[in-house]
């Protein structure tokens, strides 16, 4: 809850040059949250129209939110974020004109901030983004959760596998869209996404499945 403020004003502030950035519709889903983050939502969506919530009274888990969320959109592309992260405010500007024909995922560099900061996304950093070949997104993650990606991508794979409810969602998309069909990888080279880390977030939470696991089970989904 106490995020959400935040990440909705970097979703809402986008830009265009020196205008709002247009066309663009913000879907927010509560996953059958016990706090007052619907509240907050509630809120939000009084002041701008842009916004549409959807608050799901039982727990689904965050791959099928996701996918409820793309079913809900109506715009040929998706970026998913996180109730605790931000974008920078030319995010949109700076990655659309990158999905050219043929591209499916347009991802950037990452500023890590919160509990352990870190600009990363370079080569040599503690986490580099790259356009990946099979083998190597089989292996290992190596592009972040908030990637703008071509919902026809997202349909050619069937949506995020919705068996890796304990984590590593993402990197499970990446690998499908990557192992199973022909869209390609533009990377912007600049530190876009902000990524907050904290004690307790969902992606550092004792539920998430170990990393060997997770790759035991994208590499018998998705390898040759």
């Amino acid at each position: 809850m106490h995020y959400v403020s935040e990440t909705l004003n970097s979703a809402m502030n986008q830009v265009l040059g020196n205008d709002p950035y247009p066309n663009t519709e913000i879907i927010v889903i509560n996953d059958a949250s016990t706090d007052d983050s619907w509240a907050v939502v509630e809120e939000y969506m009084k002041r701008d129209s842009r916004i549409k919530g959807i608050n799901l009274t039982e727990n689904v888990g965050l791959p099928a939110a996701r996918n409820i969320a793309i079913a809900a959109s109506t715009g040929d592309l998706i970026l998913p974020l996180d109730a605790d992260d931000k974008i920078d405010s030319h995010y949109l500007e700076k990655t659309v004109p990158k999905m050219t024909d043929g591209v499916g995922i347009v991802t950037t560099y990452m500023e890590i901030f919160g509990y352990w900061p870190e600009l990363t996304g370079h080569p040599g950093s503690g986490y580099p983004i790259f356009y990946p070949t099979k083998e190597q997104i089989l292996n290992g993650n190596c592009l972040p959760v908030c990637s703008l990606i071509r919902k026809q991508a997202i349909a050619d794979v069937g949506g995020y596998p919705e068996v890796m409810k304990n984590g590593s969602e993402d990197w499970a998309l990446w690998a499908a869209i990557i192992c199973k069909t022909n869209w390609q990888v533009e990377v912007v080279k600049e530190y876009l996404f902000h990524y907050r880390t904290r004690p307790g977030s969902m992606s550092r939470q004792a539920t998430m499945a170990p990393f060997e696991e997770s790759r035991a089970r994208i590499r018998a989904m998705y390898g040759a």
